[in-house]
């Protein structure tokens, strides 16, 4: 299912998080350095991204031929919500790991992808 695939997707990023978390911490001053003066690794980031975004749209939309989720769903603009909510929780751990606890984000990300997506009558989740 493709709301099942997504939650696993936040599961695996932020599994990743913490237990990569020097690598991760590296990926993300590369992704910093990629914005200012080290322009040249820029597109590696931006394909990084597009990659990333790419793969949330097509589980949307396979979730949306499904019925699975709701027809209305933008799967474009819920594909880059998704990796920003992951990539600004990352960005907040990295920058203090132990911050918050990462197993309720996860966990309410989560319920938020479900109580968004779902289309009528299939359940969000939240019982």
């Amino acid at each position: 299912m493709a709301i099942d695939a997504l939650c696993a997707t936040v599961d695996t990023y932020l599994n990743e998080l913490v237990i990569r978390e020097e690598r991760m911490r590296a990926l993300y001053v590369l992704m910093g350095e990629a914005l200012g003066p080290v322009t040249e690794i820029n597109p590696v980031f931006v394909e990084l991204n597009r990659g990333f975004r790419s793969a949330a749209c097509s589980r949307i939309q396979a979730g949306i031929d499904a019925g699975e989720i709701r027809p209305d769903v933008d799967p474009d603009a819920e594909a880059a919500a998704l990796v920003g909510m992951l990539r600004g929780v990352a960005m907040q751990w990295v920058a203090d790991p132990g911050c918050f606890d990462i197993a309720a984000v996860r966990e309410s990300m989560k319920k938020a992808l479900r109580r968004q997506l779902a289309a009528p009558g299939k359940s969000d989740g939240s019982e």
